[in-house]
C-alpha cells in the first residue's frame, strides 16, 4: 500500500471516529434536552392539581389547555385502574392512552418513566390523596421522529465530510509527497549508476528538507567513496601491471642466460663468466624488487610506526660514508650537524637513507659529486630535521616529479631502470616520510641534478 493511500485511510478513519463521536453526542444531547422540556411540562401540569380529585381534574385540564401541549391525563384509582381524563394527539384522531401495568404505575409516582407501545409515552403521576393519583403522559412520537431525522442528517453529513476530507487529504499528501517521489526517482537513478544525480531540495527546516539535505550529503560521500574505490582499483591494476612488467624483464634475462648455460661446453670462459654475472645481477634486481613490494605491502597494511628516539645524524653519516667508500671516485661533501634527533622507526628511516643513496649509485655517474646536508631548523618553538641531498646526475624535470613518487612511475630513459620503470625506491621514501609526519620535496640541485629534501619533526633537548 502506498504511503499516500495509507495516510488517506488513516485520516479517514480518524475523521470517521470523530464524526461518530460528535453525532452520538449531538443526538444524545438533543434527546436529553427534549426530555427535560417534556419533564418540565409534565411537572407544570401536575403542579396545577391542588385541592380534591374533582377540583384537581378541572384545574389540570385547564393548565394543559393553557400550555397548549398534547398531554394525556388520567386518574389512577385505588384499585389501580385508570380513568382517562384527556387524550393526546389531534381531536379528530387522538392517541390511545398508554396501557400500564402495576409496576409502571408505581414507578410513575416516584420518577419519570418511559412506556413503550404503539404510541410511546413519558409518564409521571402525583398523589391527590385517598389512594387517588393524577397521571400525566406525554407522547414521544414527535421526539422520536425528530431524533430519527437528526440521525439521518448527521450520518449523511458525516459521510460527506469523510469523503471530502479524504479527497483533501489525498490531494494534499500527493502534493506534499511529490518531493518524496522525486527522491525515489533520484535514488533509483543513482542505484543504476547515475552518480551525478542529486536528491531535489525541499523547503528548508521541514522534515523533508532535512531528509533531502542528509541524503545529498550521503550521496556525495558515497560518490566520493565509489570514485576513490574506482581510482584505487585502477591504481592497483596499473601497479600490478607495472610490477608484472618489472618482474618479467629480469625473468626473461634469467631464462635466456639459463638456456645459454645449458650448452656450457661450447662457451668460452668469458661468455660463461658474463652469463653468470648477468644471472646474479638480475637475481639481485628481482630480490630488491620483491623486498620493496613486501615492504610497501607491510606499510599499507600496518601504517603504524614505533616512536623511539633516532639519531638521524649518525644514520645519515653512515650511509653517506658508505657511498663514498663504495665509489672512491665520487666526491661526497657532508654538512651534517650533530645530535639531530627525531622520533620514529629507526629501521624505516635507515631504509629511506639506503634508498636515496642507492638511487644515486644507480642513476648518476660514479665520478659525479654529491652533497649531503642535515640540520635542525627551529621556528616558532618547533624544530624540524632538514635533510638535503644534491647530486649532479640527469635530474628529474618538474612535470615528471610527481610521477617519480608514484609506484613504478615511468620517466625518460636517462632516469629509468635499464629501460623499465623507475621502481619503488622513492615510493617507499615518500610513504615512510609521510608516516613520520614529514614532507618530501623534489627540486633542481645547484650541482645540476636532482635535489631531494626531507623535513621531519625533530626533538630538541
Amino acid at each position: 500500500m502506498k504511503l499516500r493511500t495509507r495516510l488517506t485511510l488513516i485520516s479517514s478513519i480518524f475523521i470517521a471516529l470523530a464524526s461518530i463521536c460528535i453525532g452520538v453526542f449531538s443526538v444524545t444531547a438533543t434527546r436529553q434536552s427534549s426530555l427535560t422540556q417534556i419533564d418540565n411540562t409534565l411537572t407544570q401540569v401536575l403542579n396545577a392539581s391542588d385541592g380534591g380529585a374533582r377540583r384537581a381534574q378541572g384545574s389540570v385540564v385547564a393548565r394543559a389547555d393553557d400550555l397548549n401541549v398534547a398531554i394525556a391525563l388520567g386518574l389512577v384509582l385505588p384499585d389501580q385502574s385508570i380513568t382517562v381524563v384527556r387524550r393526546a394527539g389531534d381531536i379528530t384522531n387522538p392517541y390511545a392512552f398508554p396501557t400500564l401495568n402495576k409496576s409502571e404505575i408505581l414507578n410513575a409516582g416516584s420518577k419519570f418513566t418511559n412506556v413503550d407501545g404503539e404510541v410511546p409515552y413519558r409518564i409521571r403521576s402525583r398523589s391527590l390523596g385517598d389512594g387517588v393519583a393524577l397521571m400525566a403522559a406525554a407522547p414521544l412520537v414527535s421526539l422520536n421522529s425528530d431524533l430519527r431525522q437528526l440521525v439521518i442528517k448527521t450520518t449523511v453529513g458525516a459521510l460527506f465530510i469523510i469523503f471530502l476530507s479524504a479527497l483533501l487529504v489525498w490531494f494534499s499528501t500527493r502534493r506534499a509527497l511529490r518531493t518524496v517521489d522525486a527522491m525515489i526517482d533520484s535514488a533509483s537513478a543513482i542505484a543504476d549508476g547515475e552518480l551525478d544525480r542529486k536528491v531535489p531540495e525541499a523547503h528548508s527546516g521541514t522534515e523533508l528538507g532535512r531528509l533531502a539535505s542528509a541524503l545529498n550529503v550521503m550521496i556525495a560521500s558515497l560518490r566520493s567513496s565509489l570514485r576513490a574505490k574506482d581510482e584505487s582499483e585502477q591504481g592497483m591494476r596499473r601497479f600490478l601491471g607495472d610490477a608484472s612488467h618489472e618482474l618479467r624483464t629480469p625473468l626473461t634475462v634469467i631464462k635466456g642466460y639459463g638456456e645459454i648455460l645449458k650448452d656450457a661446453e661450447n662457451l668460452d670462459p668469458v661468455q660463461r663468466s658474463r652469463a653468470i654475472d648477468r644471472l646474479n645481477a638480475e637475481s639481485a634486481r628481482m630480490d630488491t624488487l620483491i623486498s620493496d613490494l613486501l615492504r610497501l605491502s607491510r606499510l599499507d597494511q600496518h601504517p603504524v610506526i614505533s616512536a623511539e628516539l633516532v639519531d638521524l645524524s649518525s644514520a645519515t653519516s653512515d650511509f653517506a660514508r658508505d657511498l663514498q667508500d663504495q665509489e672512491v671516485s665520487r666526491n661526497v661533501e657532508l654538512q651534517i650537524e650533530e645530535d639531530v634527533i627525531v622520533r620514529g622507526d629507526e629501521s624505516l628511516l635507515r631504509q629511506v637513507l639506503a634508498n636515496i643513496m642507492g638511487n644515486i649509485r644507480r642513476h648518476t655517474p660514479a665520478d659525479s659529486p654529491v652533497r649531503v646536508r642535515l640540520s635542525l631548523d627551529g621556528e616558532n618553538g618547533s624544530s624540524m630535521a632538514h635533510l638535503v641531498v644534491d647530486d649532479a646526475g640527469p635530474g628529474i624535470s618538474p612535470e615528471q616529479r610527481e610521477i617519480a613518487l608514484a609506484r613504478f612511475g615511468r620517466l625518460e630513459e636517462s632516469r629509468s631502470r635499464q629501460g623499465g620503470g623507475f621502481g619503488l625506491g622513492l615510493s617507499i621514501v615518500a610513504q615512510v616520510v609521510a608516516l613520520h609526519q614529514g614532507e618530501l620535496k623534489l627540486g633542481t640541485s645547484p650541482l645540476g641534478g636532482l635535489r631531494l629534501e626531507i623535513l621531519i619533526p625533530g626533538v630538541t633537548s
